[in-house]
């Protein structure tokens, strides 16, 4: 019953409070909180412990200053991350790596980070907090297809307050991110949308413009009981089935079959008729 849970949303919103807060209070937040699949409480024995990927501490300001200078060193380190948080999240879940070929040099350097910064045990029962903006559909969707290969849980937290909350917040930590890149950031955010995509069922938006207490972690925590109880690849398989379902009532889908089926035998009665036709040829030939 593991889980990956992206944390999204503006600069400044306070994903990483969020996330740290979970990790600091997690045997509160997670105490009486999740079930087994007989419907049963887990016991202490039944240990679910908290895990954290935050790109900001894999990853410097001044390194991604860097990488901003070009698109292509931008995407591959994504492509790193990504590589070294699938072996760690298997690693974890005591399952082997499905991901393709061995870890590059910066994918390993970001593995070992990682292991670092969350000192793991091999568990059944994980929950994996990945933190960065996420303000494009498509960076999450790298994720849940980890969750797929893993068959695990995905579920989806967009944190979010005010504008001029989060450029505030912004402004008082250690560094700056421009304003006017917090305002362009909020143009082009793709937020979750369950109606459209699918695998985007299981995501809330979060709140953080009040102070963190654990009640109102509630609704996240049955979030993620409900994800990691519905894993990635079942969703998939949801899906196809209910696209299937909606094909098979719609009156144009069941035309072009009749359509298709009619074509084809046409085309077998054709070939015959050709197969006849040349016989025929073949013997008025031989007999004359």
């Amino acid at each position: 019953m593991s889980c990956i849970v992206l944390v999204g949303g503006l600069i400044g919103c306070g994903k990483s409070t969020l996330v740290n807060f979970f990790l600091d209070h997690q045997n509160e937040l997670l105490k009486n909180s999740f079930y087994n699949e007989n419907d049963e409480r887990i016991n202490e024995s039944e240990e679910i412990k908290a895990y954290k990927i935050m790109f900001d501490e894999l990853c410097s300001i001044k390194e991604q200053a860097e990488l901003m200078k070009s698109l292509k060193g931008w995407k591959n380190f994504r492509v790193d991350l990504l590589m070294a948080s699938e072996y760690f999240i298997s690693s974890v879940c005591g399952l082997e790596c499905q991901a393709t070929g061995p870890l590059s040099e910066r994918s390993q350097n970001l593995y070992n980070q990682i292991q670092k910064l969350n000192n793991p045990s091999s568990t059944a029962r994980a929950i994996f907090f990945v933190e960065d903006n996420f303000y494009y559909r498509s960076m999450r969707y790298e994720w849940f297809q980890i969750a797929r290969r893993n068959n695990i849980g995905f579920c989806e937290v967009f944190v979010q307050c005010p504008l001029n909350m989060a450029i505030y917040r912004n402004s008082t930590r250690g560094y700056n991110i421009p304003e006017q890149k917090i305002k362009m950031m909020l143009t082009c955010m793709e937020y979750p949308n369950p109606v459209k995509y699918k695998w985007e069922k299981y995501s809330l938006v979060f709140d953080s413009s009040t102070d963190l207490n654990c009640s109102a972690l509630t609704p996240i925590i049955k979030l993620i009981e409900e994800a990691a109880n519905n894993p990635a690849e079942l969703m998939i398989n949801e899906e196809k089935i209910e696209a299937q379902k909606v094909c098979s009532k719609n009156a144009v889908h069941q035309a072009d079959n009749i359509l298709r089926k009619l074509i084809s035998k046409k085309i077998l009665y054709f070939k015959g008729e050709r197969k006849v036709s040349v016989l025929k040829v073949m013997n008025d030939f031989c007999v004359n």
